[in-house]
């Protein structure tokens, strides 16, 4: 009986050790399918604890070296070409030249990654292209570079395709990664950023538009360089806002009345540029420019002087005569008078920024005689106004080719969109009788001749003529001086 308990508890523990190993073999069985099914993850082939020379054709001995804590799968070399395969996932391959610690550092993020450099492409140390390939289409590559000169901007190319430009640090490299897929292998270059931005086109206003207001809006499209910093908008030839990183802008500050040119700058992070062509505008802006002060000048009054000194000046004596008419003609006995037309008389120089009733004048006397300064707005009949604008200045050329006066060259060489002398003179000519619609009350007198004087003083009357003849030319002097000072106040 107690022979037969013994032997069931030996049966009992042999069972148990069987148990025991049959589940120890079950598990190191798991474990080693684990390793050798499962993707490998384990440190790489060759892996470099110390800097070590690498032996390129067209390089000396030291030249070219694997830095301590690089790795990869293997190297392998072929004359001046050196491959390094399969840099693991989150390690990195360095290499080294007696100028730079980090000629060319590659570290593979999503996959493995391998190399191909050139001694061919190595120049006073510093590494100028290679060629990577990654083991998954979507691995990205970080870089450290170095290149010959410190805080220096500089290219990068992907397969001959600018891909961008970054700045080198104190010790001259610079850092990028590189994440636009691997569905095949790449080659990197690496220069000094000389690429100017990309040609780019204005967009509005159109070139010669005329707009209504000087502080138009700007526009133009974008230029593709990859490093755009900013635009710069110029107009005149001079700069008008920088640091614009929009296609449009909208002015602040008003600029003049007249024809203009403008032009957009677009600037890289290298600073090199690059000009749109330039577009003409022209603001017609009617009454006067945008903020500019409205001043109205004495004007010349037409005289008569006496030989005893007397002077009688033409609008009181028109106010006389038609004080005594309304006197001699009850309004009881016509109701209705018609006064008589009003007469223009031109005096003095009108050009382009010339501000006056004069001014208004003109116009008016334009438009009816069919050069009509506007269709419609400023300038326009029934909307005449004091501002010798380009609407004004092209009416009076059309005045002076059709009359045969001028009709070739400028304002500055031959006088032509300005009412000089004989342009003056041929209006005066053809106005004598006009209406003026804003003040129908007078009437004029400068074709009427002087009261006649007795034959002993005809000698002295001609000199009284010379006299205020200059007297009338020293006035219009004095008015283009006051002319070109309010100018000046304006700008």
């Amino acid at each position: 009986m107690c022979l037969r308990k013994r032997n069931i508890k030996s049966l009992s523990r042999e069972r148990v050790k069987l148990s025991f190993l049959k589940s120890f073999f079950i598990a190191a069985f798991f474990i080693t399918a684990i390793f050798l099914y499962l993707p490998n993850h384990s440190s790489a082939a060759v892996s470099f604890s110390q800097d070590t020379n690498l032996s390129l054709t067209g390089v000396s001995d030291g030249d070219i070296i694997a830095a301590s804590g690089s790795s990869a799968d293997y190297l392998s070399f072929s004359g001046a070409e050196l491959t390094v395969s399969a840099i693991p996932d989150g390690s990195y391959f360095t290499l080294k030249t007696p100028t730079y610690s980090n000629a060319l550092k590659i570290t593979p993020s999503g996959g493995t990654a391998t190399t191909t450099f050139n001694s061919s492409n190595l120049s006073s140390g510093a590494v100028t292209a290679w060629t990577i390939n990654a083991s998954a289409s979507d691995t990205t590559i970080a870089h450290i570079v170095s290149a010959a000169s410190a805080n220096s901007w500089y290219a990068i190319a992907v397969d001959g395709s600018a891909y961008n430009s970054y700045q080198t640090g104190s010790s001259g490299e610079l850092s990028f990664t590189y994440s636009g897929g691997f569905s095949s292998s790449h080659t990197f270059t690496i220069s000094s950023d000389t690429a100017a931005p990309a040609s780019f086109s204005l967009t509005s206003p159109v070139n010669g538009a005329t707009v209504s207001t000087g502080l138009p809006t700007f526009a133009w499209n974008a230029s593709t360089a990859p490093d755009l910093s900013y635009y710069a908008l110029y107009i005149d030839g001079a700069l008008n806002t920088n640091s614009l990183t929009s296609v449009s802008q909208t002015l602040t500050s008003s600029i003049a009345c007249g024809s203009h040119t403008w032009y957009v700058k677009a600037v890289d992070s290298a600073g090199n540029s690059t000009d749109s062509s330039a577009f003409n505008l022209t603001v017609a802006c009617g009454g006067g420019s945008p903020g500019a002060a409205s001043v109205t000048l004495p004007q010349p009054r037409l005289q008569t002087v006496y030989p005893d000194g007397t002077i009688v000046y033409q609008d009181q004596e028109q106010a006389k005569n038609a004080d005594q008419s309304q006197i001699s003609s009850p309004a009881s006995n016509n109701p209705a008078i018609a006064q008589p037309p009003v007469s223009f008389f031109f005096a003095k120089l009108l050009k382009n920024n010339s501000r006056n009733s004069d001014v208004k004048n003109l116009q008016i006397a334009l438009n009816n005689l069919g050069f009509t300064v506007a269709n419609q707005g400023a300038g326009s009949p029934g909307n005449e106004t004091n501002y010798f604008g380009s609407l004004t200045r092209e009416a009076v050329k059309k005045f002076q080719c059709q009359h045969n006066i001028i009709c070739k060259g400028n304002e500055a060489t031959t006088g032509w969109g300005t009412l000089g002398p004989k342009t003056r003179a041929k209006l005066n000519e053809m106005t004598s009788g006009q209406t003026n619609r804003e003040q129908p009350k007078e009437q004029t007198k400068q074709d009427q001749a002087p009261p006649s004087l007795p034959p002993n003083q005809q000698s002295n009357a001609s000199a009284i003529t010379a006299a205020q003849k200059q007297i009338e030319e020293m006035q219009n002097q004095l008015l283009e001086l006051l002319n070109k000072r309010l100018k000046q106040l304006n700008n």
